[in-house]
């Protein structure tokens, strides 16, 4: 498991640094590039070179350090492995977006006219709708899924929690990806936000009550 998220992660990370090499030699040393779009997917903020080319990559370098040692130092790591789908997609889909991100933000400062907002957004819905699928099917972990005092102290509570989880996220993820096909950038910001919080507030009181009513969860009181 972890040497399939490592190939992954390096070979994506060796296309966003080799892009940025060309970008790099391409652009002026003095370019200003578009590193922010506002809710009509605007350009609202430019950056230099450095932040544009190098900030994503050194952070997607540091993410696939993190998930690496996560899944090594997990102290539950049959149920992580039983849980490999989810855990891939999480990170692998993560590291994706990030790329994604990052060659839109190239491209468009080479020149190349893409609705780069409407893009990750439409990216983001599909990660969530492949994301919430896994996470449905997971396995108490401390790592991927809804880790609350409940779920970790309750395999029910686990179990409940993260089948509304992954439900709302999958839900959420439609919404969104259909709100990107219309170009409604205030509906995907919203939709993100409400889905997000929803989901996840829903899905905390359903593993907190199938922990209530699990006979053999771990008493929190003591």
């Amino acid at each position: 498991m972890i040497r399939t998220g490592v190939i992954w992660s390096v070979t994506l990370l060796a296309i966003m640094f080799g892009a940025s090499a060309y970008a790099w030699i391409a652009l002026p040393v003095d370019a200003l590039v578009p590193v922010h779009w506002d809710a009509q997917g605007k350009v609202d903020r430019y950056g230099g070179k450095f932040e544009a080319l190098l900030v994503m990559p050194i952070v997607s370098t540091l993410l696939a350090f993190l998930m690496a040692y996560l899944s090594k130092k997990n102290p539950r790591k049959i149920n992580l492995q039983k849980s490999r789908q989810a855990f891939l997609t999480g990170w692998l889909g993560t590291m994706a977006l990030m790329a994604a991100v990052h060659m839109l933000t190239i491209a468009t400062a080479l020149g190349v006219d893409i609705p780069v907002a409407k893009t990750i957004f439409m990216l983001l819905g599909i990660l969530f709708v492949v994301l919430g699928n896994y996470v449905a099917k997971t396995r108490s972990n401390a790592i991927v899924g809804l880790r609350t005092k409940w779920t970790m102290a309750s395999e029910d509570a686990w179990t409940v929690g993260n089948r509304y989880l992954g439900r709302g996220m999958l839900i959420t993820g439609i919404l969104i990806t259909f709100a990107a096909l219309t170009s409604n950038m205030p509906a995907m910001l919203i939709l993100s936000l409400f889905g997000i919080s929803t989901s996840a507030i829903i899905s905390t009181i359903a593993s907190y009550r199938a922990w209530k009513n699990d006979p053999e969860a771990i008493d929190l009181g003591q």
